[in-house]
């Protein structure tokens, strides 16, 4: 962490004194909040809400890291030292909201809903937060989505049932009508880890690799009509049970 210098540390302690809140300090001084914490509390108190993992299921547990591996990012600005935590939600304000609070409920730290209204974004700052899902999860910066993976595979059937549920609702696509579900991923490793997971739970799929011009490849990961109806009375995707139709795509 960045160290202070004299003269920070007193206009700190100056605008604390006068009452500001430390959202207004941080950013009057160009600091991280995480970074002045230590002195703004000393003279106002905790006012910061401590992370406190509370997963009440493996299965939940999954959900969020799915959800995560899906669409999330983890950013570490080195001018602040500010650990940011996003999750990209799509235009579905009901998903997102359902995240706020499975976020909420799981770490016990609010997030905020931002962003424009056809790319919502589950936001907050906690280095607990990220060194825990870092813990967890392994990829090459800044190429997240390209090089995300699950750092072990030896995973409990309820967490993969979860895990499938936070991806597909994240970075794939459900049409139960037309007899159609797809996960989509540019990370090989996530790919073969995702039908690694599908063939475990017994849920036959197919894997396709589409190559496009300038960019990566995409992996589409497509269950088969022969076991839709297995997944989604399994899996249970959150748009697919509050909305009938899905499609992330």
């Amino acid at each position: 962490m960045k160290r202070l210098t004299q003269n920070e540390r007193e206009r700190i302690i100056l605008l604390t004194n006068n009452g500001q809140s430390l959202k207004c300090i941080a950013r009057k001084l160009g600091l991280g909040k995480t970074t002045i914490y230590y002195h703004f509390r000393k003279i106002r108190g905790r006012t910061c809400r401590q992370v406190r993992l509370n997963f009440p299921s493996d299965e939940i547990k999954g959900e969020v890291f799915g959800l995560f591996a899906g669409d999330g990012c983890l950013t570490r600005t080195p001018r602040n030292y500010q650990y940011i935590i996003r999750v990209y939600c799509g235009i579905d304000q009901g998903y997102a909201e359902h995240v706020r609070e499975l976020l909420l409920e799981c770490f016990g730290k609010e997030f905020r809903v931002s962003g424009p209204p056809r790319n919502l974004r589950i936001e907050t700052e906690s280095k607990e937060i990220y060194q825990f899902f870092l813990s967890n999860l392994t990829f090459a910066p800044p190429d997240k989505a390209g090089t995300i993976q699950l750092k072990t595979t030896k995973l409990s059937t309820p967490f993969m049932h979860g895990f499938l549920r936070g991806f597909v609702d994240t970075d794939g696509h459900v049409n139960a009508l037309k007899r159609r579900i797809v996960f989509y991923t540019t990370s090989k490793g996530l790919a073969m880890q995702t039908s690694e997971i599908a063939k475990e739970l017994g849920f036959a799929h197919s894997i396709y690799i589409s190559k496009r011009p300038g960019t990566k490849d995409l992996y589409h990961i497509r269950i088969l009509s022969c076991s839709i109806n297995k997944f989604l009375e399994t899996i249970k995707p959150f748009k697919w049970v509050h909305g009938g139709l899905v499609d992330q795509r």
